[in-house]
């Protein structure tokens, strides 16, 4: 089933998750009350309730919901920092300031494309300008065979565009030349870092390449900078850049405008597209934005974690706050007891929420392999991959140790407080 980020951030949201919150509440605080239900009065007046056969089963059910708990936590941590890792590893080339317009096939059959990309570079607030068939994201992209030498690689990135492309993109040569003359599109090509090593070339400039099953042979002129031109869910692949600068299959235009005139760029473009076009939608995007979407399938998942994890640790606060308080009432007398004799306050809380440390510690133990094995299994198709680390792993377990004594705490300081003479009256 599909499942939309907006799904969570619809305006039904917030009415589901204080539904869920309050079916939750009951639901948790309904198991303490039907318990103690079921003692008589009298007992339950004179702290004479029995609940050492509930023991087990108040452990296990504290047990599961923390380690539910430091499971979902340590998820969470590892998807937000996997996307972090992605979304701000240097990618080789500026997208910001780059706006697309799309279809430019449509103008190309109109015979206004040159027009078209001549009034952008006019304007003021545009710095340069490409035609490409690429759009440097997961959008669109080509793919070729490269011969050489009796040397094949299958599909290949073939990257085409015009005499602006580099500079458009910002993207950057290692050694030799970029294309320079409209003569370069049948004669020459650029290859990436990546392609050179690919074929083992230690001097690539010179070298002869064919791409796909065409016969004419390509003069490599230059090497660029690896830079990535589909998402970081993989690693730079081999690429050749070729030169295009009239062909159908450049159907984008790339602009670099001035960061101070973004909007009056934008409002040129279009309207100068409603002029040479009139009844031809105008498909445009910032091709950093075409980029940040790639990402949507991580952010999804980082929400969804987070909301997960929020009402688990809220469901285990719920279950350990209400089963200290029969705990509490268990040994009522018995902290009397200790007060009588001088116990001091902080020693009757620490005796009392002692076995909660173990739970939360046999929880951890339980949580910790699940955690690494459910990271493990979401980060291996990632070529750049965040090490989980041992802090993810005490992350969880520190959280869901404060938030648990927490809620054990405010019961126990309660009753560590009480009057002792109250606790040893008998009715």
């Amino acid at each position: 089933m599909e499942f939309s980020i907006s799904d969570l951030v619809d305006s039904t949201a917030p009415v589901f998750l204080v539904i869920l919150l309050l079916v939750v509440g009951i639901v948790s605080g309904s198991y303490p009350a039907l318990i103690a239900s079921r003692f008589l009065p009298a007992d339950a007046l004179k702290g004479q309730m029995k609940l050492e056969r509930l023991g087990r089963i108040r452990r296990v059910l504290v047990v599961l919901q923390v380690a539910i708990s430091i499971l979902l936590v340590g998820c969470t941590t590892v998807v937000g920092r996997q996307l972090n890792l992605m979304t701000t590893k240097p990618l080789g080339f500026s997208p910001k300031d780059v706006f697309i317009v799309h279809r430019m096939d449509k103008l190309s059959d109109k015979g206004v494309a040159g027009a078209y990309q001549e009034a952008a570079r006019s304007y003021h607030g545009v710095l340069k300008t490409t035609r490409t068939g690429h759009a440097f994201s997961n959008m669109i992209q080509t793919f070729a065979d490269v011969r050489s030498n009796g040397t094949i690689l299958n599909d290949v990135e073939i990257l085409d565009g015009d005499l602006g492309l580099l500079e458009t993109l910002g993207a950057r040569l290692k050694s030799g030349r970029g294309f320079e003359r409209e003569g370069d599109a049948k004669t020459s090509v650029l290859v990436n870092e990546a392609l050179a090593e690919k074929l083992g070339w230690q001097a690539p400039q010179g070298k002869t390449l064919q791409l796909g099953s065409g016969s004419r042979k390509y003069t490599v002129i230059g090497v660029v900078r690896d830079f990535y031109f589909h998402s970081v869910h993989r690693s730079v692949k081999p690429a050749v850049m070729t030169l295009s600068p009239k062909s159908r299959r450049t159907r984008m235009l790339m602009v670099r405008i001035r960061p101070d005139d973004r909007a009056g760029a934008v409002r040129f473009l279009k309207e100068k597209w409603e002029e040479l076009a009139p009844g031809e939608v105008f498909y445009s995007s910032f091709l950093e934005d075409d980029i940040d979407r790639q990402y949507r399938e991580e952010r999804r998942w980082f929400r969804i974690a987070g909301y997960a994890t929020f009402i688990a640790v809220f469901i285990a606060c719920l279950g350990a706050f209400g089963l200290t308080s029969l705990t509490v009432a268990r040994r009522t007398k018995e902290i009397g007891i200790r007060k009588v004799l001088g116990a001091p306050t902080f020693g009757i809380i620490s005796l009392l929420t002692r076995e909660y440390v173990v739970l939360v510690g046999i929880a951890a133990l339980i949580a910790w392999p699940a955690t690494y094995f459910a990271a493990e299994r979401w980060l291996r198709d990632f070529a750049y991959r965040v090490d989980p680390g041992l802090g993810t792993f005490l992350l969880g377990g520190a959280l869901m140790l404060l938030m648990v004594l927490l809620a054990v705490s405010i019961q126990v300081t309660r009753a560590a407080r009480a009057n002792p003479v109250d606790a040893l009256r008998y009715e």
